[in-house]
C-alpha cells in the first residue's frame, strides 16, 4: 500500500508519513497537466509563495509547536475520529 499526496511535497508527504508510523511507501503526485483545480483549492497552475517574515517581524508571531509535533497530533486527531463514508463522497 502506498502513502499518495497529490499535489505535495515529498519534504511533507514524509512528516506525515514519520507523523503516522508509516512504513510504506511514500508516493507525490503533482495535478495532471491542464487540470481544473477542486473548488476551494489551489490553482497548481500558478505559482503560490508563502512567507511569514512579516507576520514573525510586525506581529512577533512564532510556533508554539514545533511541525512534527502539530503532525503528530493532526494525525492522532484524524485517527481518533475518520470521517464518514459520506464526508469522504
Amino acid at each position: 500500500m502506498n502513502l499518495l499526496v497529490i499535489g505535495g511535497t515529498r519534504f511533507m508527504g514524509a512528516a506525515v508519513a514519520r507523523a503516522a508510523r508509516w512504513r510504506g511507501e511514500i508516493v507525490v503526485a503533482a495535478p495532471a497537466e491542464g487540470s481544473a483545480s477542486p473548488p476551494g483549492s489551489v490553482d497548481h497552475r500558478q505559482h503560490l509563495v508563502l512567507a511569514t517574515e512579516r507576520v514573525r517581524r510586525e506581529l512577533g508571531y512564532h510556533e508554539v509547536v514545533g511541525l512534527e509535533q502539530a503532525l503528530e497530533s493532526a494525525v492522532r486527531s484524524e485517527l481518533a475520529a475518520p470521517p464518514s463514508a459520506e464526508e469522504v463522497m
